[in-house]
């Protein structure tokens, strides 16, 4: 009898997460086909969204659904009546992530602004809409004739302007599994350590609040200020596209002003009531796998010159992922993840990502003067490398056209590591320069 009511239990535990689960998936199909329709369709017929990249190996069908499913809301840009605007920068994620063949590249840029206080520390503008600059405003899609809005320009008090290429979006679900533990440790041996203490490495985690009201080293953002994949989704969709939600649930003031309430269509505020478009389009980058280097790792002489003159103390080669990495599937009305479920293709891997995840000082010469978080003016998160074979455009505003020129415009930590480059033979140089590019 106890034997049979145990096993009863157990049906019933089981037929309930079945049943929960069912309903997530349909929740979702329901929710990102309605969404997709909106989607510019060309030459009639079902749209389908332009990849992302490749779904992670190993994912269950629940992962893959999500995977897909994700996919269909990153390709919308967005009406007014969903939450476009009031101003926005573009009206979708694919809209900046718009490079052919996956992975999300572009070199479409975003403008950031501020100005010095008198005491010298650093003014966001936050009064006149800084630090991100967003030019458009949703009044030519809002036909009512009393939406009269314009997009946001340079304030003339705006001495620091900086501008940024958005970054690729593959492999991001690795990064948000590599534990705060292994970027904290990076750090410390970095410090102690007597080889980078004569390069003059050290580099710094840029602490900052999570959704759980606890800090964490940030990982994402060129200057490392976000500290998960679902905050930078949630911060994305609302300062880059205008759509609130439970994370970031306050639209941004158009240059700072309040904006009349015809240009704000949305039937709900926060627009994303729920979560429910945040999470979907989160759980589809989760998913995407890293593009694979042209020519395998360790098989090309110019790694070993990598490793040699210092390129690998801050481009970390390889990090490990979590033991239980997981991946949120609820959020509460004020933007905590409720629940959440461990994947095991994005547990105990390796990511060839080439980055510590750290805060360095690039020196004045790299700087933008951008402070956000704990990170100054002249302080970048480790870029990671993988992917720079895609690239025709390199460093955080796309300034240098080549290789060799983003490594001559590294300076600060990077200045030892630089004279070494300089001082490689014709052969070193081009062996190392010809692994960079097969990344």
């Amino acid at each position: 009898m106890a034997t049979l009511k145990a096993t009863t239990r157990w049906l019933c535990t089981f037929l309930l997460v079945a049943v929960f689960v069912l309903l997530l998936v349909a929740s979702a199909k329901r929710n990102s086909s309605q969404l997709y329709a909106l989607a510019p369709q060309r030459g009639g017929g079902t749209p389908t969204p332009p990849p992302l990249g490749t779904p992670l190996p190993g994912l269950t069908g629940f992962e893959s659904n999500l995977y897909t499913q994700g996919e269909l809301p990153f390709a919308v840009n967005w009406p007014p009546s969903l939450g476009l605007g009031p101003v926005f920068t573009n009206a979708g994620c694919r809209a900046c992530h718009s490079g052919s063949g996956g992975g999300g590249f572009s070199t479409f840029r975003i403008r950031l602004f501020g100005t010095l206080n008198p005491d010298g520390s650093f003014n966001p503008l936050t009064n006149e809409g800084g630090p991100l600059l967003q030019p458009l405003s949703n009044a030519a899609q809002i036909l009512n004739g009393t939406c009269v809005l314009s997009g946001e320009v340079l304030p003339a008090d705006a001495t620091i302007v900086g501008s940024r290429q958005v970054p690729a979006v593959f492999g991001l679900g690795l990064i948000d599994a590599i534990p705060d533990a292994t970027i904290a440790a990076n750090a410390n041996f970095q410090t102690n350590d007597a080889t980078n203490q004569a390069l003059g490495i050290h580099g710094v985690p840029n602490m900052s609040l999570g959704s759980d009201g606890q800090l964490h080293p940030g990982r994402f953002g060129m200057k490392a200020q976000m500290p998960s994949l679902l905050q930078q989704v949630a911060h994305a969709l609302q300062h880059d596209v205008g759509l609130t939600n439970p994370i970031n649930p306050d639209e941004d003031l158009p240059q700072g002003n309040p904006y009349p309430l015809a240009c704000q269509a949305a039937a709900t505020e926060p627009n994303d009531t729920g979560g429910h478009i945040t999470l979907q389009i989160y759980q589809a980058l989760e998913f995407v796998a890293p593009l694979a280097p042209t020519t395998p790792l360790g098989t090309l002489p110019g790694q070993l010159v990598f490793n040699n003159i210092g390129c690998a103390n801050c481009h970390i080669p390889t990090l490990q992922t979590g033991p239980a990495a997981t991946v949120a599937l609820t959020m509460t009305s004020s933007g905590i993840v409720a629940t959440s479920e461990t994947s095991a293709a994005l547990s105990n891997q390796s990511v060839n990502l080439f980055s510590d995840l750290l805060l360095h000082d690039m020196g004045s010469g790299l700087a933008d003067g951008i402070v956000m978080g704990q990170a100054s003016g002249s302080q970048w998160r480790t870029t990671p490398l993988w992917g720079l074979s895609k690239r025709t455009q390199f460093l955080h505003d796309g300034r240098a056209q080549s290789i060799d020129g983003a490594i001559r415009a590294h300076g600060g930590e990077a200045s030892a590591v630089v004279l070494n480059y300089l001082g490689l033979n014709s052969t070193d140089g081009s062996n190392l320069r010809a692994f960079l590019g097969s990344l």
